[in-house]
């Protein structure tokens, strides 16, 4: 605990109004205030170190299905660029019997 909030806790706990209740803070007290926020610092570092553990394995998570993603776009764009040039090899085919039958039925 720094010093303005020990000086913040001394003026409120000074207050006329808490005069004759018992309350008497000692350097106890203040002791046992420092270690409780000691333990919450302890188990909010431990939080902090657990959540970034699950982020980062959620980052390699989600580079993992990025990198799927791209394998399957490029096989996608492949099997699109091989039907493409079925399908100009089908035509130039379809053209040339056409073409050939154009030419035989002149002859006969």
């Amino acid at each position: 605990m720094d010093r303005e909030d020990r000086e913040f806790l001394d003026r409120k706990l000074k207050n006329p109004a808490l005069e004759g209740r018992g309350l008497r803070l000692g350097g106890s007290v203040f002791n046992a205030i420092n270690e409780k926020f000691a333990g919450i610092d302890e188990k909010f570092e431990e939080t902090k170190r657990y959540f970034g553990v699950v982020a980062e394995g959620l980052r390699s998570e989600i580079r993992l299905v990025a990198e799927g993603h791209d394998v399957i776009r490029r096989e996608i764009e492949e099997f699109r660029e091989e039907v493409r040039n079925e399908f100009k090899e089908i035509r130039s085919l379809v053209k040339f019997s056409y073409t050939d039958m154009g030419s035989t039925n002149q002859n006969a």
